[in-house]
């Protein structure tokens, strides 16, 4: 009798466990600088219920199979929650990653954004265990292991400072919106576009862009699903 009352208080919790526990929301922030246009049903000649403004945050509900190319983008319009209000957008300007904010994460009118790259990193991931430090002649490296399965990487000697962030399983255009998100000006951003060279793939896929400025920047799909982002400042008078 005992082992009975036994089983039915544990049963009862279980079931009092399992109706209050909810799963948590999925969100993604809004990467579009001109906003992200929600609208009634998927496609673009739908009617528009809201524009979603840059660094807005959506739950997201069900992503259709619906596929969309918008540039060099290609991704599946998906059905959000934002603000109460239900709708399908365009999700290739969607990213789960932090949107930079403060000024340390942000370039100063210069187009470097190692940097930027770098303070961004280790302002919003905690790092896991000692970093590795390697010492060539006059070349410093330190690898950092981050949480997320993010590993960021600095390299400096008396020419040049180098930043690469790899992202587990990450997408390219996650790495390239977050750059873009770290300048201060549409003039900047708008340079960044003109001097970005998109490389694709025998499928037409874009597994590489390199971004020719005078701080070149350099976004790679590895073969294993990680995406690398090297952004190189040179210090300056040197030779």
């Amino acid at each position: 009798m005992k082992n009975l009352i036994c089983i039915l208080i544990i049963s009862l919790t279980a079931i009092g466990l399992s109706a209050t526990t909810t799963p948590e929301p999925v969100t993604k922030n809004v990467v579009a600088f001109s906003g992200l246009k929600l609208r009634v049903a998927p496609g673009l000649d739908q009617q528009v219920i809201s524009i979603i403004d840059y660094g807005e945050i959506v739950e997201l509900i069900e992503e259709t199979d619906i596929m969309l190319s918008v540039e060099w983008l290609t991704g599946n319009w998906t059905k959000v929650r934002y603000q109460g209000e239900e709708g399908y957008i365009f999700d290739g300007f969607l990213t789960a990653l932090p949107i930079p904010y403060n000024d340390f994460e942000l370039s100063q009118n210069d187009l470097q954004l190692s940097y930027p790259l770098l303070a961004w990193t280790e302002y919003h991931y905690a790092q896991v265990q000692k970093p590795d430090t390697l010492t060539n002649n006059d070349l410093t490296t330190v690898i950092q292991y981050m949480e997320g399965g993010k590993t960021l990487k600095r390299e400096e000697n008396y020419a040049y400072f180098k930043s690469t962030l790899t992202i587990e399983n990450g997408e390219i255009s996650d790495a390239y919106n977050l750059l873009k998100s770290m300048l201060l000006t549409e003039a900047e951003r708008e340079e960044f576009v003109n001097n970005s060279v998109f490389i694709a793939d025998n499928e037409g896929e874009i597994y590489r862009i390199k971004v020719n400025l005078l701080s070149p920047v350099n976004i790679k799909k590895e073969k294993n699903g990680d995406v690398s982002i090297s952004a190189i400042s040179f210090h300056q008078g040197c030779e």
